[in-house]
C-alpha cells in the first residue's frame, strides 16, 4: 500500500514516515527537480517538471505506485494537484477539500454552513478600488481591522490597521504580497474565476492571545485535537516566533473550540483530513481567524504535540485513512515544550546560521529538533514579500522549568542566539 506526498518530503514530517512503517504502508515523495527532498523519509522519490496533473499521474503510474491509499498535501497550496491526483487515479480516501484551505472568502463562508456567527470575526469582500474609503468607515467601528488578500498563506500582504496612518503601508503591503503569493500557490485553479487581484478581505481585529487546536477530523467525527498557544508576533517585523503547549485555556473555551471543529467535520462527513485552526478570543467567546484542513507547519505542529505527549498527528491521520481507530495516550502529563521560529527580521544575505548548542538554552531544556531552511549565501527577505523562516528549534523543557515564566525567558534566550547573521 502506498501514500503519496507533495512537494516531497522533509524532517518535518519524519513521523509521517515513521507511522507509515508501522503499518506496513510506503511513502512516495512527489517532487520537482528542484525541490530540496529528504529521501530518508519516502521509499520512493517521483520527479514531475512541472506541477501538471497529466504529469504527476503519470509519474506516479509508471513509478507502479500501487495500491494508492491516499495523496497527501503537506504544504495546502499543493491541495488542488492532490485533489485532482487522488480523483484521477481513485485512491482510497478523499483525505481533504481544496476549497476551504487557501480562499479567505469560502474559509469565512463556513459559518453559514456551520450555522453560527459567533465563531468568526466581522469580516467583508472590499475592491482594492474602495480600499481607503472602506477602511476609514470600519475604523469607526472597530478599534483595529485587518487587511488581507483574498488567498494567503505565512501572513504575507496581511496588515493590522489602526489608524488611517496605516493605510499606505497596508496598500503597498497587499499589492506586494498577491504577487508573491503567486509564487506559493502554484495551483492555476486558485487564480481562476476569483477577484484575487482586484479584491481583499477586511476583517476585525482581535487585539488578544492567540491560540491554536490542531489534531485530525474522520468521517463527521474529531478523532483528536490538542491544544497550543502562539506568543506574540515581533512587534517591528510581525513574525511569528513561538508556539507552545500545554497552555492556559480554561475547559469552557477548549471545549467551544472542539464543538466548532466537531461542526467543521459533520460539514464534510466523507472527509479524513488533518487539521489545524487559530483562533483568539474576545468576550470570553471563540474566535477563528484561520481555518485549514492541514497539518500545521508541514509537520510542526504534529512535532510539538508529539514530544509534548507522546500523540503523533499523523498517526492519527493513518489509522483512520486505514479506519482504524488510535486513542490518545493520555497517561503521562504534557510536557512543557516550545516551537522557536527562527526570525527573518529585515533580512538580507545570511552570513551565519547559528548552532543551537549553546548553554543557556540547554539549561532549560532538551533540543528535541532542530531544521534550517536556508543555506549560507540565501539571500532572505521579511514581510510584506515573505521569504519564510530561516530556521525552527523545539525544545522540551526540563523539570524545573515546567512554567510559562520558563517558556517566557528561554524565548528570549532564541531570539538572542538561534537566528541567522545577515548581511
Amino acid at each position: 500500500m502506498w501514500i503519496v506526498v507533495l512537494p516531497g518530503v522533509n524532517p518535518l514530517s519524519v513521523n509521517l514516515y515513521k507511522e507509515a512503517k508501522k503499518r506496513d504502508i510506503n511513502i512516495a515523495a512527489l517532487s520537482q527537480k528542484a525541490d530540496n527532498i529528504d529521501t530518508r523519509f519516502c521509499d520512493k522519490h517521483i520527479v514531475v517538471n512541472a506541477w501538471t496533473l497529466k504529469l504527476c499521474v503519470e509519474a506516479i503510474f509508471e513509478a507502479k505506485i500501487r495500491p494508492l491509499l491516499a495523496v497527501i498535501p503537506i504544504n495546502e497550496t499543493y491541495s488542488h494537484i492532490a485533489e485532482s491526483i487522488s480523483y484521477k487515479l481513485c485512491s482510497t480516501h478523499r483525505i481533504f477539500n481544496s476549497k476551504p484551505l487557501t480562499d479567505s472568502i469560502i474559509k469565512n463562508k463556513l459559518r453559514n454552513k456551520i450555522e453560527s456567527n459567533d465563531y468568526f470575526p466581522s469580516w467583508q469582500k472590499v475592491s482594492i478600488d474602495k480600499f481607503r474609503v472602506t477602511i476609514e468607515q470600519a475604523l469607526n467601528q472597530f478599534a483595529s481591522v485587518v487587511v488581507k488578500p483574498i488567498h494567503g498563506c505565512l501572513s504575507i500582504g496581511t496588515t493590522v490597521v489602526r489608524s488611517s496612518q496605516d493605510l499606505d503601508r497596508a496598500s503597498n503591503n497587499l499589492i506586494s504580497g498577491i504577487r508573491t503569493l503567486k509564487n506559493y500557490i502554484i495551483s492555476p485553479e486558485v487564480y481562476k474565476n476569483n477577484d484575487t487581484n482586484s479584491h481583499f478581505i477586511l476583517e476585525e481585529y482581535i487585539d488578544s492571545k492567540e491560540y491554536v487546536i490542531d489534531g485530525i477530523i474522520s468521517l463527521g467525527n474529531v478523532v483528536f485535537a490538542s491544544f497550543c498557544e502562539k506568543s506574540d508576533r515581533s512587534q517591528i517585523y510581525n513574525e511569528d516566533r513561538c508556539y507552545f503547549t500545554p497552555c492556559d485555556l480554561s475547559k469552557e473555551i477548549q471545549l467551544s473550540a472542539y464543538t466548532f471543529i466537531h461542526k467543521l467535520a459533520q460539514t464534510y462527513p466523507t472527509l479524513v483530513s488533518g487539521f489545524h485552526a487559530e483562533f483568539r478570543i474576545k468576550d470570553n467567546k471563540v474566535k477563528f481567524i484561520d481555518i485549514g484542513l492541514r497539518v500545521g507547519g508541514s509537520g510542526l505542529s504534529d512535532l510539538i504535540y508529539f514530544y509534548s505527549t507522546g500523540n503523533s498527528i499523523f498517526g492519527f491521520w493513518i489509522n483512520s485513512i486505514l479506519g482504524n481507530k488510535l486513542k490518545p495516550n493520555n497517561s503521562k502529563e504534557p510536557c512543557f515544550t516550545m516551537l522557536y521560529l527562527g526570525q527573518v527580521r529585515a533580512g538580507g544575505i545570511v552570513t551565519k546560521l547559528r548552532s543551537t548548542k549553546h548553554d543557556a538554552i540547554a539549561a532549560f531544556g532538551k533540543i528535541m529538533f532542530e531544521h534550517k531552511f536556508c543555506n549560507i549565501g540565501d539571500k532572505l527577505s521579511g514581510l510584506p514579500n515573505y521569504s519564510g523562516h530561516p530556521s525552527a528549534t523545539i525544545i522540551k523543557l526540563n523539570k524545573q522549568n515546567q512554567s510559562r515564566a520558563s517558556i517566557n525567558k528561554l524565548l528570549l534566550l532564541c531570539e538572542k542566539h538561534l537566528n541567522p547573521i545577515y548581511q
